[in-house]
């Protein structure tokens, strides 16, 4: 016959169920808090990395597109700048980099970042200038006015600002306050080579002798100085007219290079020609043997200049006879 349990061993195993169920319980909260902490940590530094990961490869395209710019790989930087403008649009680093980008191939998309800019207040003095620049060269001078408005009311007015003054006036036509405003970019820089070329361009071809004169003066003081401008004050001064002691002096100065290109080669040939009349025969034939079998710009160069002599030549590198 068994032996009933007593109620000492009954009272210790109801204990030991009972302490069981609760380390149990206990260990079945501390899961489920340790997953709904886990879980909300995940949310939480989740919302933090996406956008720092979304600005770290907005950051490494624009580099990278940055980086192509600078090798001219115009086409690859254009891939790269548009995916960093589609990752953060509103970041005025790429907006900037996409103006120069844009600016820097003349491209009428630059207006609508550099416009982006100037809403959120953000162009800086460079911005200003290459807006300015490239509504020039785009022929859209409306653009720029507003611009070059403001840079003529601040006190004092740079030499700078006078120049695009001069150019914009220039784009209209309105040649005599280009003018006034290229020599008012002159007084401010008396020394500087661009701003003498700038007002003697817009001299060189006036009907006033002694804007004539005046061009000629600064053109050759930009020659004398050889900063690197020479060959813009030759050509200016070959477009004019000369008296032969000045074109002696142009010719000198081409003498003087360690190489021509074919458009610097055939500008010291007219000057000598000009000197010379004689000379034209001599110099076709020369011409033709140096260029006559060369690169193709050179062979085109040739031509040009055949024709502007009304010269014929058969491209072989010998004899170049006047036209009929």
């Amino acid at each position: 016959m068994g032996s009933t349990p007593s109620v000492g061993t009954k009272n210790s195993d109801t204990t030991t169920i009972m302490a069981g169920a609760i380390s149990f319980g206990m260990r079945a909260r501390f899961a489920f808090s340790f997953i709904l902490l886990l879980g909300g940590s995940i949310i939480y530094f989740g919302s933090i990395w996406h956008p720092l990961g979304i600005k770290h490869r907005a950051d490494k395209a624009a580099g990278m597109a940055a980086a192509l710019m600078e090798t001219h790989n115009f086409a690859e930087a254009e891939e790269h700048l548009e995916a960093a403008l589609a990752l953060r649009p509103h970041d005025l680093r790429f907006v900037r980099l996409a103006s120069r980008f844009y600016g820097e191939q003349k491209k009428p998309a630059a207006f609508t970042f550099f416009e982006e800019l100037m809403r959120h207040r953000a162009l800086t003095d460079a911005d200003q200038f290459a807006f300015v620049e490239l509504a020039l060269v785009l022929k859209a001078p409306d653009k720029a006015d507003p611009f070059v408005t403001r840079m003529l009311a601040q006190e004092p007015p740079s030499a700078r600002a006078h120049m695009y003054a001069a150019l914009l006036a220039e784009a209209r036509g309105d040649m005599p306050t280009a003018i006034t405003m290229a020599r008012a970019a002159l007084e401010r820089e008396p020394r500087d080579s661009d701003f003498r070329l700038l007002l003697a361009r817009m001299l060189i071809h006036a009907p006033v002798p002694e804007h004539i004169i005046e061009a000629k003066r600064l053109l050759f003081r930009v020659g004398m100085r050889n900063d690197g401008r020479r060959m813009q004050a030759i050509r200016l001064l070959a477009s004019g007219p000369l008296a032969p002691i000045e074109a002696r002096q142009l010719v000198a100065w081409l003498n003087e290079e360690k190489e021509l290109s074919a458009g610097e080669y055939f500008l010291r040939a007219d000057l000598m020609i000009r000197l010379d009349p004689g000379l034209l025969a001599k110099m076709a034939e020369e011409a033709s043997a140096k260029f006559g079998k060369g690169a193709a710009q050179e062979r085109e160069a040739l031509r040009e200049w055949m024709a502007r002599h009304k010269l014929t030549d058969a491209g072989t590198g010998s004899g170049a006879k006047r036209e009929g």
